[in-house]
């Protein structure tokens, strides 16, 4: 029989398994026609891709299942089966909602099996219904900080911006417990849908509203609905299959709970919900409840009975959908339904059936005549029920009424029925009816279903499972009867009994001896028509005479009145036999009788071994006297030094060995013996400082010295003993050293060591290049640097001094009159306006003005020539079409002196004349020079070269621009494990006019050293970062296995050096059956010679046939045979049937009727069968039959009562 757990989805159908497999092969078909989905491949990796917006892009990476949805705008709206990557949903991993995305449409990743994480960027406004429902491996949602409508909590739940809206819980997070937020007022429909993790929600007091379905299908087990909840939606606690009670405030208008957990209205008028765990198998539904609300009862798996009363007027859709009713009994004063005496219910007038109990045991069922409609789902997943009769009355069959009855065979129907829902009967079982011209067979050939036609299912005979029996005074016998044909519909079978003195049967044809004699047992079916008869015979009863020898039984069955042979004298280990303990009859009376042996108990030595210890008197054993089966006294406890005494193996216990037994003393090393640790600690002048603690320990265990290395400071591994064997005698003293961290620094030039901590004065100050004052210093990075400083982790790699340029003046004198100017050292120095001077024309300045300022102050002097008409045109570092770089042209006193073209200059742009060109108005003329504006766009070169772990380089070319004639440096970054090679790079330079400028930076890789130590020897090698380590050889050590390094060995050289230390452990054989250790190689040679003679013993049961038959009260004796002697420590071992039964060579065996399989085995004094190499058990089997016919007991109970028994010795006798 094939049980369902079946559930609501979210669409209100029904999600049922071995349904609905198929179509993704389709669905993936349509999608790639549409346009919906695009796969692109390469090797093992693929990509889907698509559209999912008018600007919105989707695109899933299959190697690491994440999907991420990027573009703007909104997406489009999708139904939950168009979604566009609905075919390879069950690929997502994670989700990531990019930004720029303004929605999440309406199921956009409902159903995704394994979707684990979703990422929701700021820019999203609107979250559509049920966007991620049905999703059960979420385990968090994580929203941008800056998004301004949803937030995220620590735990990964999807909230509103305000937290006051819970709106989804990852139904995949492995918590257990979890508190909403105060804040929150409503909990969103489906939002802890499938969370079966979560079994146990706090409600805050201001909820207000839990909206539909909210907890269905959860692992909550209680919870408890506050004051001030509204509103509660429809199955908000559907199938929660742990939930055992729903509690309600007190405090709350508008619900109400009762003693059993179950959800009501505040007046208790309407039945909510019944908690799927509830414990009551019966539940009576209180006298005032008028509304059963829709899925109240659903899958109540541990409900069998439900009492409806008379106040009920209405029960929602599927009130009982899958709830494992035995049946459903309805107040016979309600005026609106009713119920049959087979618990189903029924609309008062029985013309609607509206719940058949899906667990009731009926296995056919023949509908009332009378009911018109059968109702939705009414005897949907009945897993009892062969067979189904319709009755001419029935008109309409609603959807889903048989659907999932696993073992249905058919439905009989009639031409009364007209309408057939969907998915009325599932495939495995056919409709049929008397006639062909009916609407059933037009329903089964539309809807892909068998019809078959029928004669009626009428039974046209009946059988019993034997014709005659044989049965013991008291005993019972069940008969089976069988009605045919098997498409009977009505099988109920009516037995009786004519003659009850002797048997009596029940309604299931159990069958109870009375008293001795004959009777017949009738079996007729339903109608009366067909009956057959079984003739059952009493016999006299038997009783049993238990025979205890040391609590083993020997059952002897004796019939009443008949003579009591005793049994020979036992034995019993350790003991002498005194005799039983009651009188035994000379004649079995008609009760069963226990006769226990009586003992009297041997005596024995203990011998207790101090194991390395003494006892007080100086002695290492001690030996008494105990009696078999008392308890072994101990002598006084023995000492040890270093150890304390835990017992004695094996326990004292009793003495029960014949032999006597040993005992050997257990010792447990101390565990406050003391060891010392030693911290020595680096001072700045390299001396030590040193801290000692006295610890203690176990004896003879490993001490591990505990320490903490600050910043700055690291271990001394060569010096430190970190470890060693607590020694009994408190001697181990096991040592830190614990160094300063050296830094180093180029400071002005010079390159040193520091230690952690060691202060640096500032250096003597360099001399200024010329023009330059230092003003301070600087690192590397151009940071201020103030001295001293503290050497440690941040401390520079490079202090160089901070140079500034100086200022010097320049003086202009025209005619005495003086104008001074203040100019930075190199700075280009700029010319005043040319002079004028009457009668005169100005022709320079002297000395001549340098391309910029040198590094001291200058003095020029304006000079004069005679009088001039002319106009000077200086192209001032430019060029004009000819080549030259200046132009004069002549002009008339007060007319307009015309300019030449302009002039041209590399990297710069022509800006005019100066002063500006106008009228001739000097007699002695004009000079103009042209002005010039640096180009910014100029361009050059930096080139990065960046050493390869070969010694090559690789280079990396970047163009730049700048303003002509400016220094520029080189831009580049050096990664740990690099270093800049200043030798070979060029880093600064002016930018050329012609874009020649080319800098470049070499970045070479560092080199770093790899030091292995073995027992204490160190060797090392040196790799480039980046470089392949080279696995280093096998180290040995004498008497020890290497077991490692003490850590991982990188594939690559890291940016720091690497010290690894050989691990050994002390070489050790272990036997490989026992897995035993030794450490002594002769004693694991002895104990591998041992383990191979148990493996390689053999045992058989001697002249032994296939199948041994032995006469009904008569003793077979078997004989084990083995290959050779038995091992120490094991011995010969009979099973019965797989039970233990007897110990040594022999066994003998005796029972009343059947076959019994005999097995003889090796084993060790625990009963564990020995095996051979293979790993078979080492045994041997026989299986013995009883001839117990009737005529064979009349022989043995004569020859019992003549005492004529006998044993049957098998080494003597064959089959």
């Amino acid at each position: 029989m094939e049980n369902y757990m079946l559930f609501r989805n979210i669409s209100g159908g029904f999600a049922m398994n071995r349904i609905f497999k198929n179509g993704l092969a389709i669905m993936m078909a349509v999608l790639v026609a549409f346009g919906s989905i695009t796969l692109f491949s390469a090797k093992a990796d693929a990509v889907y891709n698509g559209n999912c917006g008018d600007s919105l892009e989707w695109s899933l990476d299959k190697s690491t299942g994440a999907l991420t949805v990027s573009g703007t705008g909104a997406m489009k709206e999708y139904s939950t089966t168009y979604i566009p990557w609905r075919s390879v949903r069950s690929e997502i991993k994670s989700v990531r909602i990019g930004d720029g995305v303004t929605s999440v449409c309406n199921y956009a990743f409902y159903d995704c099996a394994n979707l684990a994480e979703i990422s929701i960027a700021a820019s999203v406004t609107q979250i559509g219904t049920l966007a991620f429902a049905q999703s059960p491996s979420i385990t968090a949602f994580s929203v941008d900080s800056e998004n301004p409508n949803y937030s995220s909590d620590i735990y990964g739940v999807l909230f509103d911006k305000n937290f006051t809206q819970l709106i989804q819980y990852p139904s995949g997070n492995n918590q257990a417990n979890y508190e909403i937020p105060a804040s929150v007022t409503a909990v969103y429909e489906d939002s802890f849908r499938f969370a079966k993790n979560i079994t146990d929600v706090s409600l805050p007091d201001g909820l207000e509203s839990i909206g539909e379905e909210a907890f269905y299908g959860s692992g909550l087990t209680s919870v408890t609905i506050p004051s001030c909840v509204t509103s509660v939606g429809k199955n908000a606690f559907g199938w929660c299959p742990s939930l055992k009670s729903i509690s309600v405030n007190a405090d709350n208008p508008n619900y109400s709970s009762d003693e059993y957990g179950v959800l009501f209205n505040k007046s208790k008028t309407e039945l909510i919900k019944y908690p799927n765990n509830c414990v009551q198998t019966d539940y009576i539904i209180p006298d005032g409840v008028t509304t059963i609300a829709d899925d109240a009862f659903e899958n109540c798996y541990k409900l069998s009975c439900v009492t409806i009363p008379s106040s009920t007027v209405s029960i929602g859709k599927g009130v009982f959908f899958n709830c494992y009713l035995k049946g459903i009994t309805v107040n016979s004063a309600n005026q609106n339904y009713s119920s049959d005496d087979n618990g189903v219910l029924f609309s008062k007038d029985k013309t609607e059936l509206i719940q058949y109990p899906i667990r009731n045991e009926k296995t056919d069922y023949i509908i009332p005549d009378g009911v018109v409609t059968v109702k939705e789902s009414s005897f949907q997943n009945c897993q009892t029920l062969k067979s189904i009769t319709v009755p001419e009355s029935v008109t309409n069959i609603e959807d889903y009424a048989f659907m999932l009855c696993g073992n249905l065979e058919f439905v009989h129907l009639t031409s009364g029925t007209t309408s057939i829902g969907q998915n009325v009967i599932g495939t495995s079982a056919y409709l049929c009816a008397e006639t062909e011209n009916c609407y059933a067979k037009e329903y089964a050939e539309t809807n892909g279903l068998s019809f078959k036609v029928c004669s009626g299912h009428s039974a046209d005979g009946i059988s019993i499972s034997t014709n005659e029996v044989e049965i013991i005074n008291k005993q019972t016998y069940k008969l089976e009867a069988t009605v045919t044909p098997d498409t009977a519909a009505d099988k109920i079978i009516i037995w009786e009994s004519d003659n009850s003195a002797v048997a009596t049967v029940d309604e299931k044809g159990l069958v109870t001896a009375v008293s001795a004699g004959t009777a017949n047992i009738t079996a007729t079916t339903a109608d009366g028509a067909y009956s057959a008869v079984c003739k059952v015979t009493v016999t006299p009863r038997y009783f049993n005479i238990t025979w205890i020898v040391d609590g083993k039984e020997t059952v002897q069955s004796v019939a009443e009145g008949a003579v009591i042979a005793k049994p020979d004298a036992p034995e019993k280990i350790g003991h002498t036999f005194k005799g039983w303990n009651g009188e035994i009859p000379a004649t079995m009376p008609a009760e069963s009788l226990t006769f226990k042996a009586l003992w009297t108990a041997n005596s024995y030595d203990a011998v207790f071994d101090a194991n390395g210890g003494v006892f007080n008197d100086g002695s290492t054993t001690k030996t008494h006297s105990v009696v078999y089966g008392s308890d072994i006294y101990t002598p006084r406890i023995p000492s040890r030094q270093g150890y304390e005494f835990i017992g004695w193996t094996p326990e004292t216990g009793i003495m029960d060995d014949i032999n006597g037994k040993e005992f050997t003393a257990e010792w447990a090393a101390l565990t406050d013996t003391k060891y010392t640790v030693e911290i020595y600690t680096m001072e700045i002048d390299g001396t030590y400082t040193n801290t000692t603690d006295v610890l203690t320990g176990t004896t003879d265990t490993t001490a591990t010295a505990e320490y903490t290395v600050e910043t700055g400071f690291k271990l001394n591994e060569e010096n430190s003993v970190l470890s060693g064997n607590i020694a009994p005698d408190g001697s181990l003293v096991l040592k830190v050293y614990l160094d300063r961290e050296i830094y180093k620094a180029t400071i002005n030039g010079v390159t040193s060591d520091y230690l952690h901590g060691q202060q640096i004065a500032e250096p003597e100050k360099p001399d200024a290049p010329t023009g330059y004052l230092q003003q301070g210093w600087i690192d590397e990075n151009g940071a201020s640097v103030e001295f001293p400083l503290v050497a440690g982790g941040n401390l520079p790699s490079e202090i160089k001094p901070d140079f500034v340029k100086q200022s010097y003046t320049v003086t202009w004198i025209v005619d005495s009159n003086k104008t001074e100017e203040t100019y930075l050292f190199e700075s280009k120095i700029n010319a005043p306006a040319d002079p004028v001077k009457t009668g005169y024309t100005f022709t320079g300045w002297t000395p001549a003005i340098p391309d910029s300022m040198p590094a001291e102050s200058m003095v020029f002097t304006a000079t004069w020539s005679a009088n001039s008409y002319k106009a000077v045109f200086d192209a001032n570092s430019g060029t004009w079409a000819d080549g030259s770089t200046k132009k004069t042209v002549t002009a008339n006193f007060d007319e307009e002196i015309i300019a030449p073209e302009n002039p041209v200059k590399s990297g710069y742009i022509f800006a005019g004349w100066t002063p500006e060109v106008g009228i001739m108005n000097d007699v002695n003329g004009k000079t103009y020079k042209a002005l010039w504006i640096v180009s910014t766009e100029t361009v050059y070169t930096v080139e990065i070269y960046t050493m390869s772990t070969d010694g090559t380089y690789t280079k990396v070319t970047q163009t730049f621009t700048g303003a002509t004639d400016s220094t520029v440096n080189a831009k580049y970054t050096v990664e740990e494990g690099f270093i800049l090679n200043s030798e070979k790079s060029v880093l600064s330079g002016k930018v050329a006019a012609d874009n020649s400028l080319v800098l470049t930076a070499y970045i070479d890789r560092l080199t770093y050293t790899l030091t292995t130590i073995v027992d204490g020897v160190s060797s090392s090698k040196e790799y480039i970062y980046g470089s392949i380590i080279a696995e280093p050889n096998t180290p040995s050590k004498a008497g020890y296995n290497f077991i490692g390094w003490d850590k991982e060995i990188p594939q690559t050289m890291p940016a720091e050096d690497l010290t690894i230390t050989a691990k050994f452990e002390k070489s050790t054989y272990t036997c490989p059956d026992c897995l035993t250790k030794f450490d002594d190689e002769s004693k694991y040679n002895e104990h591998i010679a041992y383990e191979q003679a148990k493996k390689n013993i053999r045992v058989s049961i001697k002249n032994k046939p296939d199948t041994k038959t032995i006469k009904y009260g008569e003793t077979l004796r078997l004989t084990a045979v083995t290959s050779a002697a038995l091992p120490e420590g094991t011995k010969i071992c009979w099973y019965v049937d797989g039970v233990k039964a007897a110990e040594g060579e022999t066994f003998d065996i005796s029972f009343n009727s059947g076959t019994k399989s005999v097995t003889v085995k090796i084993t060790d004094s625990s009963d564990n069968a020995l095996k051979d190499a293979n790993g078979n058990e080492i045994s041997d089997s026989q299986k013995v039959s009883v001839n117990s016919s009737f005529w064979q007991k009349i022989v043995s109970f004569f020859k019992n009562l003549f005492r004529m028994n006998r044993t049957v010795i098998q080494t003597l006798f064959t089959a």
